[in-house]
């Protein structure tokens, strides 16, 4: 990964085949083993789903990930075949993750949540940075407080880059007049 400093990231993540990797500067910490789709008589998928949750204790961030592998049937049941948490306390958090994908066949949904002091969602945004994501790899937020931007090799930028700004308001009922709350973010985005 030249030209991108794992240092500058709360939390770093690294999917290479089956397994997820936690990342300290270049260091694997922990590793979880993904499971892959098994198909017999009647076809099941495995949705391997990673949820990562962060609280604020103090002016430290702890994020937790929670590793949950579900069966999917084709009776539309399913079945938690296990589930694996780990944590990692960051004193002076930057709110900044990454995610980088090393070829992988396995179905995997990254699950960001927001910023939780208590049980109350904070005003903090996330930004996770991602680079080599296949289709069979998602990323999703319910919170207006995570962004998503695709990490490319180096972080300069270059004379065919501009910037896009995306508005998103949340608004209560249909009153679409009196929005509770708006935000607006920048993303950078390098012309074709």
């Amino acid at each position: 990964m030249k030209g991108i400093d794992y240092n500058s990231y709360d939390l770093v993540l690294k999917v290479d085949g089956n397994e997820l990797q936690l990342l300290e500067g270049n260091i694997k910490l922990d590793a979880k083993l993904l499971e892959k789709e098994k198909r017999i008589e009647n076809t099941e998928k495995v949705k391997n789903r990673v949820f990562i949750k962060v609280t604020l204790e103090n002016s430290a961030f702890k994020y937790e990930i929670k590793i949950n592998k579900i069966r999917e049937n084709d009776d539309e049941t399913f079945t938690n075949l296990s589930a694996e948490v780990f944590d990692k306390n960051v004193s002076n958090p930057s709110g900044k993750l990454l995610i980088d994908v090393n070829n992988t066949d396995y179905n995997i949904n990254f699950l960001i949540d927001g910023v939780y002091s208590g049980n109350d969602l904070i005003d903090r945004i996330l930004t996770v940075d991602y680079r080599n994501k296949p289709s069979n790899v998602n990323l999703a937020s319910v919170y207006p407080n995570v962004e998503f931007i695709e990490k490319t090799a180096t972080n300069s930028l270059d004379k065919n880059q501009r910037v896009e700004y995306v508005k998103i308001s949340i608004f209560k009922n249909s009153d679409l007049n009196n929005p509770l709350d708006e935000k607006i973010y920048e993303f950078s985005k390098i012309q074709k």
